[in-house]
């Protein structure tokens, strides 16, 4: 989910960049027919957001998955496994929780705050009439699962799309047009073409020589490297200062290239090339995450935060949780850790979970 409407017209400028070069058109040809295959695309998305009001109760009850068996030990492959533990009842946390409800393993949830959804939080009752978003906001269309959720919940979607035509900028009492933009972006994206070309698939476990030197590479010495324009590079660094909270320098450039571009070998279409829709949860983005946590078997243990994690010599997993000011540990055969590595790394991991060096440089280090 896109937190910035200055991220979604970054993403719209890196699509209309690419018609320009696949047609040869000018930026200003380019605008007026990705305009009208907007609407139409938009139109589509009307049908889907229409959809969603009148989409059937989720299938899945509170409860039902109870009375679907009494065992928390469930075959997975070929091993046994129960007693499970998630750690983290944000977005990510309840959609695992949800899906091994689903495959019918019970899992513990734990969450550190007084309530769940994590970064997706909205704000009620302080704007008249209003619902605001405090952390992720936009859904694109291209959202499959976020889409999915909504319409299985029968929550309504409002379309917040804002490109009924030509977009504008504003920087320094100046105006410029999304033309001038583009035309800096066109010339900047076909310089980095081969760069797009000589990526791999990294992890953290496996990269390539090229993907390590664009890893260490700041976004703000990639846009140097390939002379973007002035006004270009106040666009991309205001869309990303507005999406994570920081500047050119503290960005690595194989951010931009694997989040703008993505994967043009996937099966799926790469970020923010299709459809230009930002969508939302009427009544909140936040009554996703709150309806996922009420179906599953067993509420979620708010004001449990984890302070420490390590494995016995039998191998269970033991978790230490502060509970207003007291240690309550759990033990687990399994657990799975949603947690951003802002907060894991005030977590005590010890070594007897065996995490490699290059996981835990990056809890303790990554930004």
């Amino acid at each position: 989910m896109s937190r910035s409407e200055m991220m979604a017209h970054l993403l719209r400028l890196a699509r209309l960049a690419e018609r320009c070069e696949q047609t040869g058109e000018a930026p200003s040809e380019a605008i007026g027919h990705t305009d009208i295959q907007n609407a139409s695309r938009r139109n589509f998305a009307k049908g889907a957001v229409a959809a969603t009001a009148t989409a059937a109760a989720w299938s899945i009850t509170p409860g039902a998955l109870a009375a679907k068996g009494k065992s928390r030990i469930t075959p997975i492959g070929q091993r046994y496994s129960g007693n499970v533990a998630v750690v983290g009842a944000g977005l990510a946390g309840l959609s695992c929780a949800k899906e091994l409800a689903r495959l019918g393993l019970w899992a513990n949830v734990y969450e550190g705050a007084d309530r769940v959804g994590g970064r997706v939080a909205s704000l009620r009752d302080v704007f008249p009439g209003q619902v605001a978003e405090r952390g992720g906001e936009f859904i694109s269309a291209s959202h499959n699962m976020m889409v999915g959720y909504a319409r299985e919940l029968g929550l309504e979607l409002e379309d917040y799309s804002t490109f009924p035509g030509e977009a504008s900028y504003h920087f320094g009492g100046q105006k410029h047009s999304e033309a001038q933009v583009l035309e800096e972006y066109r010339a900047f994206s076909a310089s980095i073409r081969a760069d797009l070309g000589a990526l791999s698939h990294p992890t953290a476990e496996r990269f390539s020589e090229t993907d390590q030197h664009f890893d260490f590479m700041s976004l703000d010495e990639y846009l140097t490297l390939h002379g973007a324009g002035p006004l270009l590079r106040k666009v991309i660094g205001s869309a990303y200062l507005a999406e994570y909270g920081a500047s050119l320098d503290e960005l690595s450039s194989i951010s931009f290239l694997r989040f703008i571009y993505g994967d043009k070998r996937s099966k799926q279409a790469p970020f923010g090339v299709g459809s230009g829709e930002l969508l939302r949860v009427a009544d909140g983005n936040d009554r996703i995450t709150s309806a996922l946590a009420e179906r599953l078997p067993a509420p979620p243990r708010l004001g449990h935060r984890l302070v420490a994690m390590r494995k016995t010599a039998d191998g269970i997993v033991r978790l230490s949780f502060d509970v207003g000011g007291r240690i309550v540990d759990t033990q687990h055969h399994a657990v799975v850790l949603t947690l951003p590595f802002s907060v894991l790394r005030d977590v005590e991991l010890h070594s007897s979970l065996g995490l490699p060096a290059w996981k835990t440089l990056a809890i303790k280090s990554a930004g």
